[in-house]
């Protein structure tokens, strides 16, 4: 589910269930609470201090990986910005990425010289937060850096940065306003937050605000806010209490303190009525939002609105979902969330409608069934799946250190909401208390009058108006806070930023293996951090197994195989996962297709039992099989909405032929009329072929043994056997590059934006020179400081963000750049795109050491890193399966990166042919035609959403 627009698009939130969201705050610690967290058998166990210029640190001490996760939090939101300066806050994320007075460069080049993985910055209504994982040895240049632009910033902003990253911000606005039904939460905070209050307008702002800022202003706002009296920073991982002392004193105890800030009052704004809007779009079927204003972080009765959330619509077998997705087959889909804000909270459902359904129906089911909840509240099995989920969800989500969501994050949450790092145990102790009867008065409490809808429909978007910005009142700003003192400078900057000399090394768990009677290859990697285990059972079919005429029929089988299994319907099937904390799913790739489990280690032998089910046994009962046919079909046509999914659609067949194994779909969704002809004998075809134990492949990671595991997996697995004889493995022809370049349109009305995609074919995963073409793409587009983007974003700013990969594959890779640029310069970046591509591939501008280097260090030296997860371990032992790689892989790779040379880089870049490209541009046709025809860069065909030319 979306979060409302006041919380950033680029926020990602954690499980609604959980209420541990970024931004979410919780109830003073009681007594009980830490209990509560020890019940469950985790914790986040934690030491804190204060610097004396009130810079406040919590120090959490994991030591499973040699890096350490660095997160500062600034208490200032778009709720703080005057009227006349909205998106104040936002902007300046992107402008303390700009470099600091002591380091004029981009921010995150020295953080990819070091290898730092989960690196970002995001804005809220409430706080600003800066976020990095990195590794133990390069501590002193991620602190250094940090507190460079915390105590060092002022004198690096100058008024052609503040012009280029207003730029940045706008493009960024355009993005998300472009997407299908995405105007909806401008418009929602407008109507739910009354005018003057600080949440009634969005987190990016207006583009009269914008464009009004002055330089001037935007250091007034820097003075007031960015002071390390309120900030937060957070240190977790391989690091202890002692050397984070001593560390922060040494970069942040200097910096003098700002003013004490006034934060506004709580202010709920809870509404009397209720009321409703309706709205028009390009899209391809109606859409419901139903929300409610309902209390703040810091109080019981948002935890007990995630509990009723969950209940109500947050799982497969929820109320909502049971009715109208299963039941009465009304909806595509259902949800409903609570999310936490400083100031007061929101509580929304959200229903995509059938097509040629009424909107009203729906809405009226939707109120039946909260009021039949909170009449009569949750069933006992109801409450208690919901707290087994939740639990179980929160054991997941603290494995990690750093990044959206992790460790890090929750600390620093709850200390700038709650002034107390550990609130995140009365949240657990408040989850594990939700009664039945508190579900009821909380519901009744909050859900009855008072909510805004807003139901859109298809039809022609209509720009959003923009309300006249008041004239900006002259901002005072507050003295320093006297209370606050520094210490004495310990850090001579004149001498640039700390040389990170030497790296930990990369350590990857040993692959200990074993065969099941079945013929089923185990590999069992040990993680014992967290109770949990998860499983991957890979095996060969994926899209480009399916067969002429039903593309699509790999992932639809695959993606039934969890909506009931060993005769169990789909609901009761999802209701018996989630009483075990149970996480199953299946689906398929491009060469193959996978099921996936994640047990708690003290329900493994029953979740297993599950999953054998799923995998051996699925029901594919014809009445799921329509059902999820129909919401298929209909996701087809969100993709179609959808610029970056209609390239997706569109492009295979472009670089491949629509005969290729690899022609389809790139999202493995299909076409409307093959999956709307596949039949049931043609699902249980596709299992009884593919879906087989011999020469397949179950990877294991978690907190488990060799001695334990394979027992248990004979137990459910050993006696499987395959149907017949094993299908042989597909045949993936050579494609040659086309003669000429070749150009592809494709329209979408009203766009505010064009999506750029310049792609060919590149040898597979396999090929000797995979890892060398790799680092070339790193160097024209991997990543933030390569070279499309620091053109397209950074110096023209033209885009929110331009970036080309090579995808895997058994076959050729598809290598695609891409860019969303705003539409009246849409000829210009294509332009643009392809000098840089063709002067990179020529030769002209070749890689340079400085380059190489930085591609190097971030392909080798965030190794150590990057395994922190069971995940990640799960997913490379994925692609060893998969490409037939050695178990020593990642180090194998990893000294190849090590010895690859600038001139071995610039060679693979050949592989790039610009005079071969195939460019997809996404837009409006009205406004972005001519000027790319007069380009004159190849053939232009137009096509429509199926990918037929349009005339012909």
């Amino acid at each position: 589910m979306p979060a409302p627009a006041r919380r950033h698009a680029r926020r990602a939130l954690l499980s609604v269930a959980l209420g541990l969201a970024l931004g979410t705050g919780f109830a003073a610690l009681p007594a009980a609470a830490q209990s509560s967290a020890s019940a469950i058998g985790i914790d986040i166990p934690y030491e804190t201090f204060t610097l004396p210029n009130g810079l406040r640190v919590v120090v959490h001490t994991d030591r499973k990986a040699p890096v350490v996760a660095v997160n500062i939090w600034y208490h200032v939101g778009s709720k703080d910005e005057p009227a006349g300066r909205s998106g104040f806050a936002h902007l300046f994320e992107h402008l303390m990425f700009q470099g600091s007075e002591n380091y004029r460069d981009e921010f995150f080049v020295p953080f990819r010289e070091v290898g730092t993985t989960n690196q970002n910055g995001t804005t809220n209504t409430d706080r600003t937060n800066y976020f990095q994982n990195v590794p133990t040895t390069a501590l002193d240049m991620a602190l250094w850096m940090e507190s460079d632009r915390m105590g060092h910033f002022l004198g690096s902003v100058d008024q052609a940065g503040l012009d280029e990253q207003r730029g940045v911000v706008q493009n960024e606005k355009r993005q998300g306003e472009n997407q299908p039904y995405g105007q909806v939460w401008d418009k929602l905070t407008k109507a739910l937050y009354p005018a003057g209050h600080p949440y009634h307008h969005g987190v990016i702002g207006s583009m009269n605000d914008l464009n009004a800022a002055s330089l001037d202003d935007v250091k007034t706002w820097f003075r007031a806010w960015y002071g390390p009296n309120n900030a937060v920073l957070v240190l977790a991982g391989d690091i202890d209490l002692e050397t984070a002392k001593a560390k922060a004193t040494q970069y942040f105890g200097h910096i003098p303190a700002g003013p004490t800030m006034a934060q506004p009052a709580v202010d709920v704004a809870r509404r009397a009525e209720t009321t409703r809007e309706t709205m028009q779009d390009k899209v391809p079927q109606p859409r419901i939002y139903r929300v409610w204003n309902v209390p703040q972080i810091g109080t019981v009765e948002i935890d007990q609105l995630q509990v009723l959330a969950y209940i109500l619509g947050g799982a497969k077998s929820s109320r909502l979902d049971a009715r109208l997705l299963h039941g009465e087959k009304l909806v595509d889909n259902i949800s409903a969330g609570a999310w936490a804000s400083q100031l007061g909270s929101s509580f929304g459902v959200i229903a995509t409608v059938k097509q040629g359904v009424d909107p009203a129906k729906v809405e009226a089911i939707i109120d039946e069934e909260i009021a039949k909840l909170v009449a009569e509240g949750p069933t006992a099995a109801e409450l208690d799946r919901a707290k087994t989920v939740i639990r179980a969800g929160f054991i997941r989500g603290v494995e990690r250190i750093g990044g959206f969501g992790g460790k890090a994050d929750v600390l620093a949450g709850c200390l700038v909401y709650e002034a107390d790092p550990g609130c995140f145990r009365t949240a657990l102790a408040n989850y594990a208390a939700t009664t039945a009867d508190d579900i009821k008065t909380v519901g009744a409490e909050w859900l009855g009058e008072g909510s805004h809808t807003i139901v859109v429909e298809p039809g022609e978007r209509t720009a959003l108006e923009e309300e006249p910005s008041p004239t900006p009142a002259p901002f005072n700003l507050p003295a320093p806070d006297p209370k606050y003192t520094t210490t004495a400078p310990a850090v001579d900057r004149s001498l640039g930023v700390p040389k990170t000399e030497t790296f930990p090394d990369l350590k990857f768990p040993a692959l200990q293996r074993a065969k099941l009677k079945n013929g089923t290859t185990v590999i069992l990697a040990e993680r014992p951090e967290i109770p949990v285990v998860q499983f991957s059972y890979e095996f060969s079919g994926g899209y480009s197994t399916d067969a002429r005429g039903k593309p699509g029929l790999a992932n639809f089988a695959m993606g039934l195989l969890d909506e009931g299994a060993g005769g169990v319907g789909s609901l009761e099937f999802a209701n018996k996962a989630e009483a075990l904390g149970a996480n199953l799913a299946s689906g398929a790739s491009l060469d193959g297709g996978n099921a996936y489990l994640s047990a708690l280690k003290e329900n493994l032998d029953p979740s297993l039992a599950l999953f054998a089910d799923m995998v051996r046994r699925p029901n594919f009962d014809q009445a799921e099989i329509d059902r999820v046919k129909a919401s298929w079909i209909a996701g087809i046509a969100q993709e179609k909405a959808r610029p970056q999914g209609l390239a997706a659609r569109i492009a295979p067949a472009l670089l491949f032929g629509a005969s290729h194994p690899y022609g389809a779909p790139s999202t493995g969704s299909g076409t409307e009329a093959a999956i709307a002809s596949m039949t049931r004998d043609d699902l249980v075809g596709f299992h009884r072929a593919w879906i087989r134990p011999e020469n397949a492949t179950v990877i294991v990671v978690g907190d488990t043994t060799l001695a334990e595991i394979v027992p248990l997996l004979e137990k459910h697995f050993g006696n499987w056997r395959g149907q017949g004889r094993a299908p042989a493995a597909v045949n993936l022809p050579v494609v040659a590059l086309p003669d000429a370049p070749r150009v592809f349109l494709l329209d979408q009305p009203g766009a505010v934006q064009a999506n750029l995609y310049a792609m060919q074919v590149a040898p597979p995963s396999s090929d000797a020179g995979a890892t060398r073409f790799d680092m070339a793409n790193g160097v024209i587009g991997g990543d933030f400081t390569a070279r499309l983007n620091m053109n397209l974003r950074e110096d023209k700013h033209w885009s929110y963000g331009a970036r080309s990969n090579a995808g895997a594959a058994l076959g050729q890779r598809t290598w695609t750049a891409s860019a969303p640029v705003q539409i009246d310069k849409t000829a210009e970046s294509i332009a643009e795109m392809q000098r840089e591509i063709s002067e990179f591939a020529a030769g002209t501008t070749p890689p340079t050491d400085t380059e190489v280097a930085r591609v190097r260090a971030g392909q080798t030296l965030s190794l150590p890193g990057a395994y922190e997860t069971a995940a990640s371990v799960l997913g490379t032992i994925g692609g060893i399966v998969r490409y037939g790689r050695p178990d020593d892989y990642v180090f194998k790779r990893k000294a190849e990166i090590e010895a690859t040379t600038t001139a071995d880089v610039a060679e693979a870049a050949k592989t790039i042919q610009p005079q071969a490209l195939t460019w997809v541009v996404v837009g409006d046709l009205k406004q972005i035609e001519a000027p790319v025809r007069a380009l004159e860069l190849g053939e232009v065909t137009i096509l429509d959403a199926d990918g037929n030319p349009v005339g012909e």
